[in-house]
């Protein structure tokens, strides 16, 4: 955000990262959640 204020990206670059840097997260977030299951499923088999 400081970019955007200090004018060296505009406001639609500044949203363009943030979709990217939301997806990326979200992308990771689902990836820790299946490994979790799947550690979940492993410890439950023993």
């Amino acid at each position: 955000k400081s970019l955007q204020k200090d004018g060296e990206i505009s406001e639609d670059d500044e949203r363009r990262h943030q979709d990217e840097i939301q997806k990326l997260t979200d992308q990771y977030t689902k990836l820790a959640d299946e490994q979790l299951s799947f550690k979940e499923a492993e410890i439950m088999d023993v």
